[in-house]
């Protein structure tokens, strides 16, 4: 079979995060829905609050901070103007300067 550089450049289009995924993996070995352990210092007063939250919700910690950590990349990258983030678990509030 035979393929056209057109045909060849529309899949390349189409898929093209799926392709610099896979070259990241060549580079790094590292795919963007792998999970990694780090070690964090946090307050007693957030650490308190985020044991509340694991057992009201019945999520593990790593998840709640991750959820956060989404929606702030989404409201940093939806915006065209500076944002100053303050977490407030279990919610985020925006504060624009």
């Amino acid at each position: 079979m035979h393929f056209t550089k057109k045909y060849i450049k529309r899949i390349m289009e189409k898929y093209k995060k799926d392709f610099e995924i896979l070259e990241n993996y060549d580079k790094k070995r590292e795919l963007p829905f792998q999970r990694k352990r780090i070690d964090v210092t946090l307050s007693i007063e957030t650490i308190n609050r985020l044991k509340g939250l694991r057992e009201k919700t019945g999520k593990p910690i790593s998840r709640l901070i991750e959820e956060n950590l989404k929606i702030w990349n989404y409201l940093h990258i939806r915006t065209n103007i500076r944002i100053i983030i303050r977490i407030k678990i279990p919610n985020i509030n925006p504060i624009v300067q």
